[in-house]
């Protein structure tokens, strides 16, 4: 059962929230964080048109895939690049309010994160044109795969409760162990609970193309505990039917207001501009 939400699903081209509940609510970002991590390493090896194949592979990987063995591994994405600083670098250029670094430095998936900070994420890609980087981290959420590196099924959320298209990154993590309990609360206390499953869906989804890029469509995240004894496929039935709940509402929501009044106004939220020129196995 779910026993923590948070939600939050918007129109990108008006800028209206369509539906929200406890949208700054703090969780561990698991997976999610490595829209950031991908973020960082394309900021520091721009151009993109010279982006070597092997950084295009890892990144390709690491956001289809779900893969942990990227940030995990290869130093260039989070051990040899500042650890937590990876995530203060681009909360800053995002002008992100709830996402903090992981108290455990080498723990990505500690990243702690909220629904309305992954939605402005998400709209920072829609948004971004100078580099290239945001349509390019879209392709790769388009291209979800079904089945993540480590065997876990990413069909849960976003892809079971909506038509696509879609583009999506997911995050999963159990509960910490008690020695790994021990140490995070050494470290000092994460705005999160560690001692339950988290699992999360995220994305962009209704949205329109124009020249091979995404231009438009609604940003919807839910983010959710559940119990530590809660079977994996029982909580991703419970965020899928959430999901599908949050979407009906939000479009719901958008009809009742278009045909009282006429379209939403088209003014989308402002966004910084990027300057011109976790993580260990237990978080996916």
């Amino acid at each position: 059962m779910i026993t923590a939400s948070s939600y939050v699903m918007q129109d990108f081209r008006t800028g209206a929230v369509l539906v929200e509940t406890k949208p700054r609510r703090q969780f561990q970002a698991a997976s999610l964080a490595k829209i950031l991590i991908a973020l960082d390493y394309l900021e520091r090896h721009k151009p993109l048109a010279g982006l070597h194949d092997e950084g295009r592979a890892h990144l390709e990987s690491m956001l289809r895939l779900s893969d942990d063995d990227v940030p995990n591994d290869i130093g260039d994405f989070w051990d040899h690049v500042g650890e937590g600083e990876v995530i203060t670098r681009t909360a800053d250029q995002l002008q992100l309010s709830d996402t903090q670094p992981p108290v455990l430095p080498g723990h990505w998936g500690y990243t702690a994160t909220s629904a309305q900070d992954m939605a402005r994420i998400y709209r920072h890609l829609l948004q971004e044109s100078e580099t290239g980087f945001g349509q390019f981290i879209l392709t790769q959420l388009r291209g979800i795969a079904m089945r993540a590196k480590d065997g876990f099924d990413q069909s849960f959320g976003i892809p079971s409760a909506m038509p696509g298209p879609w583009a999506v990154k997911q995050g999963w993590s159990d509960r910490a162990s008690e020695k790994l309990l021990q140490r995070v609360k050494a470290a000092g206390e994460p705005p999160f609970d560690v001692s339950q499953r988290a699992l999360h869906t995220s994305g962009l989804v209704n949205f329109a193309e124009k020249n091979d890029r995404i231009i438009d469509g609604k940003v919807l995240v839910a983010m959710t505990l559940h119990s530590p004894e809660t079977p994996w496929e029982d909580a991703a039935r419970s965020l899928t039917a959430l999901t599908e709940q949050v979407y009906r509402q939000g479009m719901d929501k958008q009809r009742t207001r278009t045909a009282r009044t006429g379209p939403w106004p088209q003014v989308a939220p402002s966004l910084p501009q990027p300057p011109s020129q976790q993580g260990r196995p237990h978080s996916r």
